[in-house]
This record gives structure tokens, sequence and C-alpha cells, in this order.
């Protein structure tokens, strides 16, 4: 977990005001990387396949993390494809480079 804690950052969409724009940007992170923090503290990992309207986040291949108050940390599977209710949500963290590279086309397109 603790590479993956490196690679990941928290998603910065700052400067992307126009949603139109910012849903670009997001649509170029679909089957990238997604850690989704939800409101119990647990971290849920897995590639982004889609967001519905009701904001829920639809992961596949994924992973639980719970980090303990101690610092360990634990992983377990939850399955092929697991659906994120948006209510539940509080952060959403894509790996840095993937932001970097969905920016760069925004800005070639």
């Amino acid at each position: 977990s603790r590479t993956l804690a490196k690679d990941i950052d928290e998603m910065a969409l700052a400067g992307l005001t126009d949603p139109t724009t910012a849903k670009k940007c997001l649509e170029k992170l679909m089957d990238t990387r997604f850690r989704v923090t939800i409101t119990d503290g647990r971290k849920i990992i897995g590639d982004l396949w889609c967001i519905d309207n009701a904001q829920n986040f639809v992961l596949l291949e994924v992973k639980e993390m719970v980090v303990r108050e101690d610092g360990t940390s634990s992983t377990r599977s939850l399955g092929p494809l697991v659906m994120v209710p948006g209510r539940h949500v509080t952060k959403v963290e894509a790996v840095k480079k993937h932001i970097k590279v969905a920016q760069e086309q925004l800005k070639v397109a």
C-alpha cells in the first residue's frame, strides 16, 4: 500500500471552473486507478469504470484499504465490480501521472 500511496495524489482539477471542461478531464481518467475515501474512513481502490448522475462511482478490480489509528493498514479484495454510493464519498484521488496526461490532452484538444 505504501507504493500506491506514493503514486496517488488528490485529484486537483483547480482552475477547471467550467463543468464541461471538468467533465471532459474526468472522462479522460476513465479506466485509470482511483482511490475513493468514504465516510467511515475506508479507502476503496479500483479502476474507474463510470460515474452516474447521482455521483455513484463504479470501480473495477476493487480492493478495500483500512488504515488503523496506529498507522498500519490492511487490504482485502472486494471483487471485480463495486459501486460506491456517492452519498458516502468524501474524497476522490487519482494517480498523478494520469491526471497530468488528461490535463495535457485537454490543452491539445
